[in-house]
């Protein structure tokens, strides 16, 4: 039976495929091989009685942890560090070929696929470009491209596959139909389909859903500034502005996959005069599409204009971010009246010269608002750029299986 894709289709993931460890042992051995796995990942490698510091688990736990890990090959054992009191130790590893996952990105005008390892490195990569995304061309496109890119995991380790994450927006229909010159028809197909069920097998690795800006916030907590705040709002400028939520050092995608859809937030617009004109969304003041509709008329796509040295361009990436950065400063100074962030992430599709200027120009911007009750929260530049919602994907698998549910990411001591 037909129906139209709703907002349940964006809560599921990442959470989907977790499981209530509850209070049985082998729940308890499951969730401290997590912690285990977290704090080595975090730290790169680590010694066995500095893990037992870190995670308050017994030095005889935390051997038989690692033990076990280790005979399950998702744990390597480095060079013994020599020259220290004592006997030398043995900094422990993640073990890049201990689990693999396929991270898949949805965008406009471009299907990319990457292989990752289970240290987050992309082994390999494919992507092909099309004029508007047809989902009669893009699921056939897919399964060809997993079967294509799952060659490169060695044949007898393709069993430690852990899952396929989809990184795409949750408004395929309405934005993007009005900005790209696609049928109708084809377009409106997108109204009735399941993202998962197109891609899944019955005897295939479990599916995993989010949106782009989900994603790529995911991205940033696990590979970037957002292991310095417990607590943030992540936004990433691209085609289309958006964002996540983490709290408590976990991501939070919310109940209906909402969470920190700061593009949706509304915004008061003025006209000449200074009067009240309406309300538009922060998605209509501050997104990447309507730098491209102020290059058009001089025959540059935006990828031209931004790596333009003769300056053609610049004062139109100026009138954007005029109008982009003081509607970004009031969007955040009213998530921040409803929940306390510490700090905002600000990252995008664009090279860092852009994002430094539209950060300061954030940040200019908020010292004008009044923010009286509402404490000011450190503003970082994002770490990982235009990959992030291809590399967030592909960590949807692995964040799901491999670190302990409930409880943060763990920042590690000086």
């Amino acid at each position: 039976m037909e129906r139209d894709l709703t907002s349940a289709d964006w809560s599921k993931a990442p959470f989907e495929e977790a499981r209530d460890l509850g209070t049985n042992q082998s729940g308890m051995r499951q969730f401290n091989e997590r912690v285990v796995l977290q704090i080595i990942r975090r730290a790169g490698s680590m010694p066995k009685a500095d893990i037992a510091r870190i995670s308050n688990l017994s030095a005889q736990t935390v051997s038989v942890i690692i033990n076990q890990l280790l005979d399950d090959e998702l744990l390597i054992k480095q060079e013994k560090i020599k020259g220290k009191i004592g006997q030398p130790s043995v900094p422990i590893a993640l073990n890049q070929h201990g689990a693999y996952s396929i991270g898949i990105s949805i965008d406009r005008h471009q299907l990319e696929m990457v292989l990752i390892g289970f240290t987050g490195e992309i082994m390999n990569r494919t992507a092909q470009t099309y004029p508007y995304p047809d989902p009669q061309f893009i699921f056939p496109l897919i399964q060809h491209s997993i079967d294509f890119i799952s060659r490169s995991i060695p044949a007898e380790r393709r069993d430690r596959l852990t899952g396929i994450g989809i990184a795409a927006p949750s408004f395929i229909v309405g934005k993007w139909e009005e900005q790209l010159d696609a049928p109708p028809d084809i377009m409106a197909q997108w109204k009735n389909v399941d993202i998962r069920a197109q891609v899944s097998k019955p005897s295939g690795p479990p599916v995993f859903l989010a949106k782009d800006s989900t994603a790529a916030c995911l991205g940033e907590l696990m590979f970037g500034s957002g292991l310095d705040f417990p607590n943030f709002l992540y936004i990433f400028v691209g085609p289309f502005i958006g964002g996540g939520g983490v709290l408590n050092g976990a991501l939070y995608p919310g109940v209906f996959g909402n969470a920190g859809a700061i593009g949706s937030i509304p915004l008061p617009v003025f006209d000449d005069k200074g009067r009240l004109a309406g309300f538009k969304q922060l998605v209509d003041l501050a997104s990447l599409t309507l730098l491209e509709e102020k290059l058009a008329p001089l025959g540059l796509d935006i990828d031209q204009a931004l790596a333009d040295d003769s300056g053609k361009a610049q004062g139109l990436i100026d009138d954007w971010c005029d109008v982009a950065a003081p509607s970004i400063a009031q969007a955040v100074a009213s998530a921040c009246a409803v929940i306390d962030f510490d700090g905002i992430i600000i990252d995008g599709a664009m090279p860092r010269w852009l994002l430094d200027a539209l950060v300061e120009k954030i940040a200019a911007a908020m010292d004008g608002l009044s923010l009286d009750g509402v404490v000011r929260p450190w503003i970082r530049n994002g770490t990982i750029g235009a990959k992030a919602p291809i590399l967030g994907s592909a960590l949807l698998p692995l964040y799901s299986n491999f670190v302990p549910n409930g409880i943060p990411l763990l920042t590690l001591p000086e």
